[in-house]
């Protein structure tokens, strides 16, 4: 519960709170108003163009995401003279007014709680002259957005007022000395205590017709004895999602609403700090509106507004790659830097749905020493133990972890806040400090009036934690001094909730993997051809990127924002997807002669393999990162019956409903098939709250359709044996080829839906005869161990995991891999491997996931444990051979002699035309390789994620920790 409610059970207290605030704002003169209606956004050059017309209180002026200029005039009245003046207004919307091409003021409405209990309700309150002469001509022009009632996308805008009103600031700074201490009086149980603050209030209240005079009676409880058990650093803040039950480009709107409301909080506060991350934000107002981005660049260079977080934006890291995680943190840091020469140490992700395990060692190595969040908060089932602790990733970096003990990135920062903080902070016995962030985000336009006025009034509240105005940088910097008597925690911060995340929105997920890796090919490419004299593209793989990351936001790429961002975000994905593509073509171009076709292996494993372009089938040879010829192939080694297929590896066998019910590999002929393998069933996905994020967490207890082929056929193509399955669930239609390549260990499940399902998932369920109690999953740059046990309430609470490219189940002697190339949820337990392949929530977007989709999984049988050979396959499946006409000299551009050291990554150097390797060791050991490679270089230097330069290395022997992730720039 929002700790201001509280004071709901106060009922005599919040009906002199009310009566005190009606008589705060007297309206004197209405306001004419005229609008002009639109549906999409209309530049501010453009508003003394448009046709306006006359609107009345209680007319409607736009649907939901509809928009609208006012046009407000008045004149003030001569009796106003010397008066406090203002215009107080409820467009039913949020509201930005301009003078000229400018915003200067702001205005939003009632979002949460706190926002009844501003002196003006919401963000209603325009200001106009401090000392009115009397005859002033008010002529505004405000632009308006509806987007919701409580930010839920329902309803209408309607104008409910525009009133010139005095204002009594001295009732206003009593009010809010009233609202302080009766927050205070309702979580206090002492009942001498309570009788002191009741008595208090109620001879104050008798005399709040002079209020200088009731805040005397006030003022030795708010300037008395606080409790310092916990002294707690407040700092405003407006968590902004960049997307989420709006589209994109309201946010750039709620954005700089956003910031103006902070820019005027901090010319009227001395005291008060804003503290903001994403860069993307701020992108978005320098490019809008030019003259506020240096407001708040004047402000940031004076201290006022603290720059948090080194992301682009708010990243999710679950679904996200290594790399990108690497590229949001270095966009993310170069903007600020650029911008306002601020270098970020702080990871600022307050509302991320679980960290992977291997986001210490990039935090660390991109210069993010501190990290915040309160998300782990939201833990269902078992309560996250700490709050101020250091965190260690699989190799052993650790970052400094801190979640504001309220659990709340938007706190009201009543004194019930506060009380909340110091009783929830399981290191109080350790560390005497910890963050509050207060404010109003989504679009409520960040901290108010009534925030900033209660934190004012706590710095010395009697039997109140201290509370003062500070930056979370500065607050990082102390809490670092304790670090060594904080806990420790290892591993993932899995967050129990918002599993379903993994999943949601499928054709997003798929876009989004083929779009990291395309990038990164493009990039090795382009390298390689900027040595001969090609222009290296950066600006425009700068753009995409950039674009990729933004739909990496932790309410975008989850899958839980509206239809809308889904929409539009696919149609974009598309055409940067092709772009690319075209610049690729355009490299290779570049960098062959001839026209006989050649393959380009974009991975760190040598491959051999079949491969078919227009309709002829070739078989290429290639090393790392390498280019090789295509030979024609030859007579196929795959045979089929109609109910088996098998190559000279492996035999599959199928039961009558397109079902594996065998599965051998043919050297020692052991069985890999349990009960069933490849069973697709369709399972309840009932509604819960969060219906796009949380699946029910015995969801697999409940009636599922198992479903079964209506018809199958099978087939030899070229090199491969193919079974077509057909399959039908009412109006979902599933075909899907199950493929056996000559050559090849691996079983693709290539796979094509027309899904229409209503709060349904579709799984592929296997019951192999090989498991553990572990299984290994595919992380960003590394992998990691998860239990495969139901027993501890946290195994239980861990029911679906994420992971990337594979999960495998093995034991010393062999094991098997589950590999995909765009999937990331997945059940391990109790002998049963289960991918997620699709979900049909129906909000906030009701037709999430109806329609097409492809996508492909894979099994992977294998010798021994887990090791190269099934991350080299999950390469495989996702970073195909690319054919090309023409012939390329060099054999590989870079190659390890170890393959558990992975090169991730070849690009060109961001500030010079340098070459940039990026390794990891993949196998969780301790180990050494050398690199050779097709460029040119004088010197070989290490850097951190970041292109900084550490110290000099050697090719020929490089040693890795486990796990460790080492950036290398070979030197012109």
């Amino acid at each position: 519960m929002e700790p201001i409610l509280e004071l709901e059970k106060e009922e005599l207290h919040l009906e002199r709170l009310k009566e005190i605030r009606q008589e705060i704002y007297t309206p004197i003169k209405e306001a004419e108003v005229f609008v002009s209606k639109s549906k999409e956004p209309i530049n501010p050059d453009q508003k003394e163009k448009l046709t306006y017309r006359p609107i009345r209180p209680g007319q409607i002026w736009a649907g939901v995401f509809g928009c609208a200029w006012f046009k407000i005039n008045a004149i003030v009245p001569e009796s106003t003279r010397g008066k406090h003046v203002v215009l107080h207004i409820d467009i039913g919307g949020e509201g930005l007014v301009y003078d000229g091409m400018e915003p200067v003021q702001a205005i939003t409405g009632v979002v949460f709680s706190i926002d009844k209990f501003q002196a003006s309700v919401g963000k209603s309150i325009v200001e106009i002259k401090d000392c009115a002469e009397g005859g002033e001509e008010v002529n505004l022009y405000l632009e308006a957005g509806y987007n919701g009632h409580s930010l839920l996308p329902t309803g209408c805008g309607i104008f409910q007022y525009a009133d010139i009103c005095l204002v009594n600031d001295a009732l206003k700074d009593y009010y809010y000395d009233y609202l302080t201490l009766a927050s205070l009086l309702s979580i206090t149980t002492d009942p001498k205590q309570r009788l002191d603050l009741d008595q208090a209030l109620k001879e104050s209240y008798e005399k709040r017709e002079h209020p200088e005079e009731a805040r005397k009676i006030l003022e030795p409880l708010l300037n008395s004895e606080s409790d310092n058990t916990v002294k707690l650093t407040a700092i405003g803040h407006a968590h902004l999602d960049l997307a989420w039950l709006w589209p994109i480009r309201e946010t750039k709107r709620k954005a700089a609403r956003t910031f103006i409301n902070q820019i005027n909080n901090i010319r009227k506060y001395p005291e008060y700090f804003y503290g903001a991350s994403q860069p993307q934000q701020f992108a978005f107002v320098k490019d809008m509106h030019p003259g506020e981005f240096q407001k708040i660049k004047e402000m940031i260079a004076q201290g006022r507004i603290e720059a948090q977080g080194g992301m682009w934006v708010e990243a999710d890291t679950n679904i996200s790659s290594g790399e990108a995680l690497i590229r949001q943190i270095f966009y993310g840091k170069q903007f600020f830097w650029d911008e306002f020469r601020q270098d970020m140490r702080m990871c600022w992700l307050p509302d991320v749905f679980g960290y992977n395990a291997n986001l210490p060692q990039i935090l660390k190595k991109s210069g993010l020493e501190y990290f915040m969040t309160t998300k782990l908060s939201w833990n269902e089932h078992n309560r996250f133990p700490y709050r101020s602790f250091v965190w260690s990733g699989i190799d052993g970096s650790e970052v400094l972890v801190h979640m504001p003990p309220n659990d709340n990135y938007n706190a009201c920062a009543s004194p019930a806040s506060a009380r909340d903080a110091r009783d929830n902070y399981p290191e109080k016995g350790i560390v005497d400090e910890a963050l509050l962030l207060f404010g109003i985000g989504d679009g409520g336009g960040g901290p108010g009036e009534v925030h900033v006025e209660l934190v004012k009034r706590q710095k010395s509240l009697r039997n109140s934690p201290t509370m003062k105005f500070g930056k979370a940088i500065d607050f990082f910097d102390r809490l670092n001094t304790k670090r060594e008597n904080l806990p420790r925690y290892h591993g993932e911060l899995y967050l129990e909730k918002h599993q379903g995340t993994y999943t949601t929105q499928g054709r997003n997920k798929y876009y989004n993997r083929k779009i990291e890796y395309a990038l990164q090919d493009l990039e090795a490419l382009a390298a390689f051809a900027h040595t001969k004299g090609y222009s290296y593209p950066q600006e425009e793989l700068d753009r995409w990127w950039k674009e990729i990351l933004l739909y990496q936001f932790h309410d975008i790429i989850p899958g839980s924002s509206i239809n809308r961002v889904y929409e539009e975000s696919r149609a974009r994905y598309q055409i940067i997807l092709e772009e690319i593509n075209t610049k690729r073509a355009e490299t290779l171009s570049f960098l062959s002669s001839g026209s006989a076709l050649s393959a380009y292996n974009p991975t760190s494993y040598a491959r051999n393999e079949y491969i078919k372009y227009e309709d002829e089938w070739y078989y290429v040879k290639a090393l790392p990162y390498g280019f090789s010829d295509l030979e024609k192939a030859g007579p196929t080694t795959c045979k089929f019956t109609d109910q088996m297929m098998e190559n000279e590896y492996l035999r599959v066998e199928f039961n009558e409903y397109g079902e594996i019910i065998s599965l051998v590999d043919k050297s020692d002929n052991y069985q890999y098939a349990g009960e069933y393998m490849n069973r697709l069933n369709i399972y309840q996905d009932p509604p819960l709250f969060f219906n796009a994020w949380d699946i029910d967490w015995k969801y697999y207890k409940l009636d599922k359709i198992n479903l079964k082929a209506y018809h199958h056929e099978t087939f030899v193509d070229g090199e491969r044996v193919v079974r077509r399955n057909y399959y039908r669930h009412r109006k979902t239609e599933i075909v899907q080829e199950v493929v056996l390549k000559a050559g090849s260990r691996r079983v693709d499940f290539q796979t094509e839906v027309d899904y229409h399902e209503r709060l349904k998932m579709l799984r592929a369920d296997f019951r192999p005869t090989v498991f553990a109690d572990q299984v290994k999953c595919d992380v960003q740059l590394g992998s990691f161990y998860r239990s495969t046990k139901d027993v501890t309430p946290i195994e239980e609470a861990q029911f679906e995991i994420c992971a990337h490219k594979y999960v495998d189940v093995s034991t010393p002697e062999r094991g098997l891999s589950l590999l995909n190339d765009c999937k990331y949820g997945h059940r391990v337990k109790d002998g049963l491997i289960s991918l997620n392949l699709l979900r049909s929530p129906i909000s906030p977007d009701p037709k999430a996931d109806r329609g097409h989709h492809q996508f492909c999984y894979s099994l992977f049988p294998h010798r021994e444990e887990c090791g190269n050979d099934t991350l080299k396959e999950a390469y495989f499946l996702n970073k195909p051979l690319l054919v090309f006409p023409g012939k390329i000299e060099k054999a590989s551009l870079a190659q390890t002699d170890n393959p558990g050291i992975v090169i991730d990554t070849i690009k060109k150097a961001y500030q010079s035309n340098d070459i940039i390797l990026r390794l990891f060791e993949s196998l969780g050991v301790s180990s050494s390789c050398s690199v050779a490679t097709a460029f040119s270089y004088s010197k070989v230097i290490a850097t951190d994620l970041m292109e900084n330069d550490i110290a000099p290395l050697s090719l020929e022997h490089l040693e890795f920790t486990p796990y460790e992730i080492k950036t290398i720039r070979l030197k012109k």
